[in-house]
């Protein structure tokens, strides 16, 4: 589209689309070299569990139809199956897990 926002090019109107791009986010700084001011392999967790919650997100949104007298309605929800919901369980474990691991370190 023509005059299309970064929010709708990267779909930021998400709140789980933001919490997978700082999981990528995450991930791929902890492999770049540099000081370590945190822990590498805690930030890598960290990332991968943020992915993991984006992923399951993104897979369970469904799209629903009904229709009424005026028309038909079209709305998006989130509805979470055998697949998704075991992926989403891990990786809130893998965020609180390495997010008390990073806040360790701080101290």
């Amino acid at each position: 589209m023509v005059g299309e926002s970064a929010i709708e090019k990267f779909k930021l109107y998400k709140w789980y689309a933001i919490v997978l791009y700082i999981g990528v986010l995450a991930a791929g700084s902890s492999l770049v070299k540099g000081d370590d001011f945190l822990s590498r392999k805690h930030l890598m967790g960290l990332g991968f569990g943020c992915i993991l919650i984006g992923l399951s997100f993104f897979i369970a949104q469904k799209q629903e139809i009904y229709s009424e007298p005026g028309g038909i309605l079209t709305r998006d929800i989130i509805k979470h199956n055998w697949v998704t919901l075991p992926v989403l369980l891990f990786g809130i474990f893998l965020i609180g897990f390495f997010g008390i691991k990073i806040f360790q370190d701080l101290l």
